[in-house]
């Protein structure tokens, strides 16, 4: 299965010919992306027996609500921009919103941006690679389908750096403080210990999406 920026950038190329119209394109794929989105989120919101069984099976299905639900919580709805270059992980985000009850009025105007800039970017790169390569076709599909590739790489990348950095500052924060003793020495005789950091005292925010 084709993944649906080839549709997009195939739709670029050919508004680079004069076959459609460029603004056209981008309207549409946007249109379908969010449509999309919202299916696979209405799907994980009221339907999560159907997602579980047919989208997001096993093992992995559920690595990947984790992976959906953790990101949700670490950089809330922006995730769904980012997520929108990533193929695969885009349905994880959208079905794994749903299932864990993320609001839809948070969901739909993060996951508009998502989708006008992603159909955007590809429809772009497709004429840009349409026109600059106007009389050898095949080398037009190849570039554009790299570059676009490559954006979803590039996107992916940046996403897992941040995560790790993320992840170290949590370590950092949460790591215990120095023994009693040493704070006693430490701190001219106080031997109380160090207070807990405040994100250990509160709730991961995703939990609250839950209906009671």
């Amino acid at each position: 299965v084709l993944p649906s920026e080839t549709a997009v950038v195939t739709g670029g190329i050919i508004a680079a010919r004069g076959g459609l119209l460029l603004p056209l394109v981008l309207i549409v794929a946007a249109a379908g992306a969010f449509l999309g989105d919202n299916l696979a989120y209405w799907i994980g919101r009221k339907g999560q027996r159907v997602a579980r069984r047919w989208l997001l099976r096993g093992d992995k299905g559920q690595q990947l609500i984790n992976w959906a639900a953790r990101l949700l919580d670490q950089y809330g709805g922006s995730v769904l921009i980012v997520g929108r270059f990533i193929p695969g992980g885009r349905t994880a985000i959208a079905v794994g919103s749903g299932i864990v009850n993320y609001p839809w009025r948070r969901f739909a105007p993060y996951d508009a941006v998502g989708a006008v800039t992603w159909a955007t970017v590809n429809s772009v790169i497709g004429y840009v690679g349409g026109k600059a390569f106007e009389r050898q076709t095949w080398l037009a599909f190849v570039v554009s389908f790299a570059a676009a590739i490559l954006v979803g790489v590039v996107v992916e990348l940046i996403r897992r750096i941040a995560g790790h950095r993320h992840t170290d500052r949590d370590e950092t924060e949460t790591s215990p403080g120095p023994p009693a003793e040493e704070a006693k020495h430490r701190g001219g005789g106080s031997s109380r210990p160090a207070a807990l950091p405040p994100n250990l005292c509160q709730p991961r925010r995703w939990h609250t999406y839950h209906r009671d």
